[in-house]
C-alpha cells in the first residue's frame, strides 16, 4: 500500500525540483538584466555628476 503513495510523493518532489530550477533560472536571468540596467543608469549618472 505504501508504494503508490511513495511514487506520488516522488513525482511531486520531481515537479517541485523542476519548478525550483525554473524559478532560480528566471530570477538569475532577471537579476542579470536588472544589474545591467542599473549599472548602465549608474554609469550615466556618474558621467552626469562628473561633467
Amino acid at each position: 500500500m505504501n508504494q503508490p503513495g511513495e511514487s506520488k510523493i516522488n513525482s511531486n518532489f520531481e515537479i517541485v525540483k523542476l519548478i525550483d530550477k525554473a524559478f532560480i533560472f528566471l530570477i538569475s536571468k532577471f537579476g542579470i538584466l536588472k544589474r545591467k540596467f542599473t549599472e548602465g543608469s549608474f554609469r550615466v549618472n556618474l558621467k552626469n555628476i562628473i561633467l
